[in-house]
C-alpha cells in the first residue's frame, strides 16, 4: 500500500498507510486537521507528528485529530501538538488509542504574576458552557467502550476529559505538569481510571503564593456512577482528587474508598503509610457528614502482625461499622516497590478467620480474603 502525505481538511474513509514525518498543519483555524470516520480497522501513525503554527499556547485553535462515529477502531503512534485539543472523539465505540502524544496543546491565558495573584485564573469546573471549551490533550465525547492506553497528555491546561462516556478504560498514561487537570470525568459511569501518572496538575503557585485554582489529578463531577479509579499518580497538585456532586436533582458518586489496611498503630508505622488511626476514624465520620458511604480496606496477615495488633484491627472494623462504613477485607500480598515487596504471603489466622466470618454473614464485612490465600 502506498503512503500516502497528510494534507489540511483530510478525512480518512479507508484504511491507508500515512507518510511518516512531521506536519506542521493548522492550529490557526476552528477546524479538525484531520478527521477520521474509520471502523473495523487497525491504523498505525507511528512517526506521524500533526504540529500546529502557533507558539503561544493560548493562540492555539481547532483539533489536531478527530474521530468521529468510529467503531472498532485501534490507532497507534500519533503526535498531536499545538491545537486547542489534540486528540477529540465524537460519538465512538470500542475505539482504542494505543501509544499517542497529544502534549502541548491549548491553554487559555492566564492574569496571575509571580508577585500578584489575580482571580480571575480560578478554573470553572460547575458550569459546562464554560469547561467545556477549555484546551486539552485528549477530549472524549458521549463515547462507550473507548480504551486510552499508554497516551500522553502533559504540559498544557487539561490532560484527559470524559464528557459523557461510558465503560472507558485510560490505563497507563501520562498526564502531568497540566494547569488543571489530569483526567476529568463529567456525566460518565462505569469507566476505569487506573494505573496513570496524574502528578503535579497545577497552577497559581509561586514563591509569593500559593492557590490550586481547582487544578487537581483527578475531576470528577454531576452525575458520575459507579467509577473505578486506582493505583494513580496524584500527588504534588493543586488537590489530588476532587470529587463533586450536582446537589440539585442528580447525585455524583455516593460512595468513597478510605484505605486504613490496619487498626494498629504499629503496623501502620510498619507500612510507611503517613495517616493513624485517629485519621481513619475521622476521615469517616467527615465522609458520613457529607453524605456518602465511606469504604474502608483493611488487610489481614500482614508481615510481622501479632494478636494485640489483629484485636486492635477488629476494634476498629466494629467502631466504623457502627458509624456506617462498609468494610472490605483482603489477604496480604506482596507488591513490588512496597516497605514489604519481599515478605511473604500472608495468612489470616483462625480467631480472625472466624471474627471476620460473622461480620459477614451480617453484612457488615465484605471481601474475597479467603480466596487470596496463595
Amino acid at each position: 500500500m502506498k503512503a500516502i502525505k497528510l494534507a489540511y481538511g483530510q478525512t480518512i474513509t479507508a484504511q491507508v498507510a500515512v507518510e511518516p514525518g512531521v506536519y506542521p498543519l493548522g492550529g490557526d483555524k476552528a477546524g479538525p486537521v484531520l478527521t477520521i470516520t474509520l471502523s473495523d480497522a487497525f491504523l498505525d501513525l507511528s512517526g506521524v507528528a500533526l504540529i500546529g503554527v502557533h507558539h503561544e499556547p493560548h493562540r492555539f485553535k481547532g483539533v489536531g485529530i478527530l474521530l468521529k462515529g468510529c467503531k472498532g477502531l485501534r490507532l497507534s503512534g500519533v503526535t498531536a501538538a499545538r491545537y486547542h485539543r489534540g486528540i477529540v472523539l465524537e460519538d465512538c465505540e470500542d475505539v482504542t488509542l494505543v501509544d499517542c502524544h497529544a502534549d502541548h496543546n491549548g491553554c487559555h491565558r492566564f492574569y496571575s504574576t509571580e508577585e500578584k495573584y489575580d482571580k480571575r485564573d480560578f478554573l470553572n469546573i460547575f458550569e459546562y458552557k464554560v469547561w467545556s471549551k477549555y484546551g486539552a490533550g485528549i477530549y472524549l465525547s458521549r463515547c462507550k467502550r473507548c480504551t486510552i492506553h499508554r497516551a500522553s497528555a502533559c504540559n498544557q491546561l487539561n490532560g484527559i476529559i470524559l464528557d459523557q462516556c461510558d465503560e472507558c478504560l485510560v490505563q497507563g498514561c501520562e498526564c502531568t505538569d497540566n494547569l488543571g487537570w489530569g483526567v476529568r470525568l463529567y456525566r460518565s459511569s462505569h469507566n476505569r481510571i487506573v494505573g496513570n501518572d496524574l502528578s503535579h496538575c497545577i497552577s497559581g503557585e509561586t514563591p509569593h503564593y500559593s492557590v490550586g485554582n481547582d487544578s487537581t489529578g483527578i475531576c470528577i463531577c454531576h452525575a458520575c456512577h459507579f467509577n473505578v479509579i486506582a493505583d494513580n499518580d496524584l500527588r504534588y497538585g493543586g488537590d489530588g482528587f476532587f470529587l463533586t456532586a450536582d446537589l440539585g436533582t442528580e447525585q455524583s458518586n455516593d460512595n468513597l474508598i478510605i484505605g486504613a489496611q490496619s487498626g494498629s498503630q504499629r503496623i501502620l508505622d510498619a507500612c510507611r503509610r503517613g495517616h493513624s488511626v485517629a485519621d481513619v476514624v475521622y476521615a469517616v465520620r467527615l465522609t458520613r457528614q457529607h453524605g456518602l458511604t465511606p469504604v474502608v480496606d483493611f488487610i489481614f496477615g500482614l508481615p510481622g502482625e501479632c494478636e494485640e495488633d489483629e484485636r486492635a484491627t477488629l476494634e476498629l472494623i466494629h467502631e466504623l461499622a457502627d458509624l456506617g462504613a462498609s468494610i472490605r477485607g483482603h489477604t496480604f500480598t506482596p507488591l513490588p516497590q512496597t516497605p514489604f515487596a519481599g515478605a511473604p504471603a500472608g495468612r489470616v489466622s483462625p480467631k480472625v478467620r472466624a471474627v471476620l466470618g460473622q461480620l459477614h454473614r451480617e453484612g457488615r464485612v465484605t471481601g474475597l480474603w479467603w480466596r487470596q490465600e496463595r
